[in-house]
């Protein structure tokens, strides 16, 4: 079965996406990590049991990747925008 598991909210960097999700929704979001074999980091709100929102950007100190990272960021541009939902399926 297919699940809802997290939206992803993309900016060209990590505080822009963050600073839009929390300017849209007027709450603020939790330090998230970084993806190394991505080069990508982020923060996270929780949406409940199993599902959150993610502001993701490419990490700045982080070595680029030899493949493309997730949601088009190598060639992302414009505002922080929802880019992605992201569902899971238990039964695969």
């Amino acid at each position: 079965m297919l699940e809802l598991d997290h939206l992803a909210v993309a900016g060209t960097t990590l505080e822009a996406a963050r600073s839009y999700v929390e300017e849209q929704l007027g709450v603020g979001m939790s330090a998230g990590g970084a993806h190394v074999t991505m080069g990508t980091h982020n923060a996270l709100l929780g949406l409940g049991p199993g599902r959150y929102l993610e502001a993701i950007a490419i990490d700045p100190r982080a070595r680029a990747p030899r493949h493309a990272r997730w949601f088009g960021l190598d060639s992302f541009a414009g505002p922080a925008r929802l880019v992605a939902w992201i569902l899971r399926c238990s039964d695969l």
